[in-house]
């Protein structure tokens, strides 16, 4: 298989996806100071995710046409000019619409940097391009409070990125739909901490921002070194104890330190979703559409949760029944890779 030389080129994957997460989450932060209605604040902060889904079609031609990194490049300055253009012109159907095409944009950046850096086959860069999330929220944060309304202006020297000479990778590309079961279970039940921890700020008040910044700033290391764990089942088993524990302490109890360490773990296990899916050998290139497929659950979770008598319960009950069912996942995919290589080493013999 092509292997993506790092070298250099190693800060691409990792500064895409930030940007990527700064354009999609800071757009929340904007809502805020512009106090909009809550009704299309619901619709403008979920009509993006609704656009990641059509990733696995649109995703193949759009590299197929451009190559991986123009196609990265381009999608990211699209973002740019998206968010610089919601900042300053407040129509409703321009929003959802600019909102829409900005997730699917999200879709393709997010994915062309996830295939280069599973390509690099260097689980640290995996997990800081993973990290770039986090690293996307914390800049929104800073930002919103530096810039305020004018948060979206810096996001103009993403420019620069067209100045660099971008290459062209041979990677061979099955049909024209970018889309693995596998990885869509993967994604849909790992990312499902990352997916309630959205109701945390809402139950913390004003107590949310702190939890916010010293949660994201603690998974930056997470996202580094959690990749690195040899023995993916234990690390998983023990990575989702610490995760259920501090989530249903935090949730009753409205503690920061539990929240931030459950929003530090919850986050940094999702550095680990890239690696098992190549585990169970799905393609690079269908890693980061049926992730952005699966982020529907980002708006399915916490519904689910806040509909129900009790948010806190239903966010502990949700989250438990899930991390039982991504260890099980994970524990059949690592006996089932196990039983592959007995078989592998009997036919050798």
């Amino acid at each position: 298989m092509f292997k993506y030389n790092v070298g250099s080129r190693a800060f691409l994957p990792i500064i895409s996806y930030s940007l990527s997460s700064f354009y999609l989450l800071g757009y929340i932060f904007f809502i805020e100071l512009e106090r909009l209605p809550a009704w299309i604040s619901i619709i403008l902060i979920g009509v993006p995710f609704l656009g990641r889904m059509l990733t696995p079609f649109v995703y193949s031609k759009f590299t197929g046409i451009f190559g991986i990194e123009r196609a990265m490049i381009s999608a990211l300055i699209t973002m740019s000019a998206i968010s610089l253009a919601d900042s300053f012109f407040i129509n409703y159907v321009f929003l959802i619409i600019t909102r829409f095409s900005l997730g699917i944009m999200f879709g393709i950046a997010t994915s062309a940097s996830i295939e280069l850096a599973s390509l690099s086959e260097n689980r640290k860069i995996i997990g800081l391009t993973m990290g770039g999330w986090a690293i996307g929220w914390i800049l929104s944060a800073f930002l919103y409070i530096g810039l305020g309304s004018y948060m979206f202006v810096p996001g103009v020297l993403s420019l620069f990125l067209l100045s660099l000479k971008t290459r062209r990778y041979n990677v061979s590309k099955t049909g024209n739909l970018s889309f693995s079961w596998k990885a869509f279970v993967i994604f849909f039940l790992g990312f499902v901490p990352a997916y309630l921890m959205q109701l945390v700020p809402s139950m913390l008040g004003d107590k949310a921002f702190l939890e916010t910044v010293i949660g994201y700033s603690l998974s930056l290391p997470a996202y580094l070194l959690f990749p690195t764990i040899k023995r993916v089942l234990s690390g998983v088993i023990a990575i989702n104890a610490v995760i259920v524990l501090t989530a249903i302490l935090g949730y009753l109890t409205l503690n920061i330190g539990f929240l931030a360490v459950f929003t530090m773990f919850g986050l940094g296990l999702n550095s680990l979703l890239p690696i098992l899916a190549r585990k169970v050998n799905v393609e690079p290139s269908k890693i980061g559409p049926s992730m952005n497929l699966a982020s529907f659950g980002g708006l399915l979770f916490p519904e689910l949760a806040s509909l129900a008598f009790s948010e806190r319960l239903m966010s502990s009950l949700i989250l438990s029944i899930s991390s039982l069912a991504f260890i099980l996942l994970v524990f059949l995919m690592n006996r089932r890779i196990n039983v592959s290589k007995k078989k592998m080493l009997v036919t050798v013999q």
